[in-house]
């Protein structure tokens, strides 16, 4: 089974369970400001859900990166890493994996115990390459991975041969 396979099995898993296999985010550091930002995160979701998923690639990109920048610590921030990955990997002429690979290691530095680390680690294991010391950090990490069931962290662990 390839990691392909393993990631796209692990992503049916984590969206099925949810939040309760993770800790939530870090928070903003007060209740003003997690307001601030979670308005800030609604309005700019307007202005994405104005381009559609249709609309100018580039376009998209900046106001994801703006919500990424801007909203830190809020859901909607999480979700705009892993929006990006689905657009530098989907919605340009050319794949630019690169980029994918710079969002999902931001991520996984900055939202640690988000319910999506799984994901982006899944994610971010596929986009590497397989002979790299990433990749294997990354092997390493998933195979141990209680979020994953066993049979997908042994087949993890087998892929690395």
């Amino acid at each position: 089974m390839n990691v392909i396979k393993i990631c796209a099995a692990s992503f049916l898993l984590l969206a099925l369970a949810g939040p309760a296999l993770c800790a939530p985010a870090a928070l903003p550091t007060s209740p003003e400001e997690a307001l601030a930002r979670e308005r800030t995160a609604r309005e700019l979701n307007v202005e994405l859900n104005r381009l559609g998923s249709s609309g100018d690639p580039v376009e998209r990109e900046a106001v994801l990166r703006r919500i990424v920048e801007q909203c830190a610590g809020v859901e909607e921030a999480e979700a705009a890493h892993w929006s990006l990955t689905d657009l530098y990997l989907d919605a340009f002429s050319e794949p630019r994996e690169e980029d994918a690979r710079d969002v999902l290691e931001r991520f996984l530095k900055q939202y640690p115990n988000s319910r999506w680390t799984t994901q982006a680690k899944c994610r971010l294991l596929a986009l590497c390459d397989a002979k790299g010391d990433r990749a294997a950090q990354l092997r390493r990490e998933l195979s141990g991975d209680d979020a994953l069931p066993q049979a997908l962290r042994a087949a993890i662990r087998g892929s690395s041969r």
